[in-house]
């Protein structure tokens, strides 16, 4: 036997003259398609059913076919021991070749039997599953041919008639996977558009689950909604009360007399920072030419930054003493400055009136002060309380109702999807089955 004569496991050429009949539904496109309604509630069973009908006869068929390939597998792996026990006769010709003989034997015989004996095949139950059985057959196939190439060549010369029967169990097995590809291209389309069926179906489901817990959603954010404008409007009713009462209108002319006070510190404030700002360039200047004490320099930096502070914070005026000092130096021509006599009279100005800032300051922020404490558990703070929780209340309200409109925006948007795929199902339906089928909402 030459190598041409090997059983091509491989080959599955259709074309047998075996008859496999096809999905019974693919037959019948002449006929006038009947109309079914179908409620989208109940879609899924009736497909179910349907599907089940339609692929019985196939199914059945399908693995009938499979059980006959088992079968022709297990013949082969039977074969394949009994050209492993088979005695190569030794004689001049083949004693010198009989230890390459025995071992490509043993070879072969060892990976076919492998092969045989480890596939694991599906269970067929349905189309899908016969085409992965065919998958699966054909990639051993595969490996069984590539052992014959690479082993049998020296075999085929000793062993002719064991090789002859395990031929004749290949090619059965070959014949027989012939006839479940030609049944797989025959049921092939239909398959699949009974599994795009399937798909719409469960992308519909899917929809209709989606948008039902929206709007459960929805319900659960209205009621949320609805609570939160409850209690905004219980606030302003609380506000509008708190500000008709005489005690509200007392303190807004407390607060009125507040700002004009804040407005008379602030302008106070205004003033002393003129009149130290005007300083700043000689103090810095003497501070660098004398030098002055680290406490002395570091208040008259408090007072150009913030007067008003440091005057409050300087009870007894010890600025004054870092202002005779710089008096002092600009006198004694320590310091020399192209606007002497200004600058001393400006020390001058600041010294003398330097206790009556103070003392006003003082004054007003004592009277600001008590002004203030009497606005301390009034009816003006329960208004600020409430103010502030209106403010929570009003973004309460403004979140739920994006959120709601948000909502609204997806169950309008998967309810134009529902239809959409709807109609999409009914043509692949009509397809599938040669009935016109109309899902309603039922």
């Amino acid at each position: 036997m030459h190598l041409q004569d090997f059983p091509n496991f491989y080959s599955s050429e259709s074309g047998s003259g075996i008859s496999v009949r096809g999905f019974g539904f693919l037959y019948r496109k002449e006929e006038l398609p009947e109309e079914i309604e179908v409620s989208a509630k109940s879609l899924s069973s009736w497909f179910a059913e349907v599907e089940s009908e339609e692929l019985s006869e196939a199914t059945s068929e399908a693995s009938e076919i499979c059980d006959k390939i088992i079968s022709d597998i297990t013949s082969v792996g039977e074969r394949t021991e009994e050209l492993g026990e088979a005695l190569v006769e030794e004689n001049e010709l083949t004693k010198p070749f009989l230890p390459t003989i025995q071992a490509s034997q043993k070879t072969l015989t060892r990976k076919l039997i492998t092969i045989t004996s480890s596939l694991d095949l599906p269970e067929v139950s349905g189309f899908w599953d016969s085409v992965k059985f065919r998958d699966t057959v054909l990639n051993s196939m595969k490996q069984m041919d590539s052992a014959f190439y690479t082993h049998g060549r020296v075999v085929s010369r000793y062993l002719k008639t064991e090789l002859k029967v395990l031929a004749a169990a290949t090619k059965q097995l070959r014949n027989d996977m012939n006839r479940l590809e030609d049944f797989i291209k025959s049921n092939l389309d239909g398959a699949k558009l009974l599994k795009n069926a399937r798909s719409g179906i469960e992308h519909l489901n899917n929809l209709q689950i989606t948008v039902k817990e929206d709007r459960n959603k929805m319900k659960e954010v209205s009621h949320n909604l609805a609570k939160a404008n409850a209690d905004l409007r219980a606030l302003q009713s609380k506000r509008d009360e708190l500000k008709s009462k005489k005690e509200f209108r007392k303190t807004q002319d407390t607060i009125v007399e507040i700002k004009e006070l804040e407005g008379k510190i602030s302008k106070l404030g205004i003033e002393l920072s003129n009149m130290f700002s005007k300083l700043a360039r000689p103090f810095h200047k003497y501070e660098y030419t004398a030098g002055l004490r680290k406490d002395l320099k570091n208040l008259f930096e408090s007072y150009l930054k913030n007067p008003l502070d440091a005057v409050r914070a300087d009870p007894r005026l010890t600025i004054l003493e870092a202002l005779g000092k710089l008096s002092g130096g600009i006198q004694s021509g320590r310091i020399q400055l192209k606007d002497s006599d200004k600058v001393l009279k400006r020390i001058e100005d600041v010294t003398s009136e330097l206790s009556v800032f103070q003392e006003h300051v003082q004054k007003l922020d004592s009277e600001l002060k008590e002004k203030r404490s009497g606005l301390e558990g009034s009816v003006l703070k329960q208004q600020r309380d409430v103010e502030l929780e209106l403010v929570e209340a009003r973004e309460a309200v403004n979140l739920k109702e994006r959120e709601r409109q948000n909502l609204e925006d997806a169950v309008s948007r998967r309810a134009s999807s529902i239809r959409e795929s709807t109609s999409d199902l009914e043509r692949i339906l009509e397809e599938a089955l040669g009935k016109k089928i109309t899902v309603t909402r039922r």
